[in-house]
């Protein structure tokens, strides 16, 4: 008798194999995917902050022991950033283009920036 094709257990143990690929690399592509994101959104916050320096250094004579803001919508109405701004979730990317700010402080004769999420203080 000539058989062709597979049976039932071949199947099967294709079934099982694959399902165990999955399993183990799921689990680094998610990973892989979840760094990826979080490495973007600092790349993103670096250069809104290195924006917002460059607005600052042209519009602005700053003092020390002061603080300024400058809203994430404002350097991309006056082309210090270009929009859209890209990252990977695309709420939080309408949101950053709408709600964020640039806060630079200066403390401790030392400049720190921050990308927030309101400019409650200036």
């Amino acid at each position: 008798m000539n058989k062709s094709g597979f049976t039932l257990v071949e199947i099967i143990g294709v079934i099982t194999i694959l399902a165990i690929i999955v399993l183990v690399a799921f689990p680094n592509i998610l990973g892989a995917m979840n760094k990826t994101e979080s490495k973007m959104t600092e790349a993103t916050r670096t250069l809104l902050i290195t924006n917002a320096k460059s607005y600052w250094n042209d519009n602005v004579v700053m003092k020390t022991n002061t603080t300024y803001c400058v809203y994430v919508r404002t350097l991309i109405k006056q082309n210090y950033t270009k929009t859209p701004i890209s990252t990977v979730n695309k709420e939080y990317e309408k949101d950053l283009q709408d709600n964020y700010c640039v806060t630079a402080t200066h403390r401790n004769s030392k400049w720190n920036y921050t990308l927030t999420e309101s400019c409650g203080s200036c």
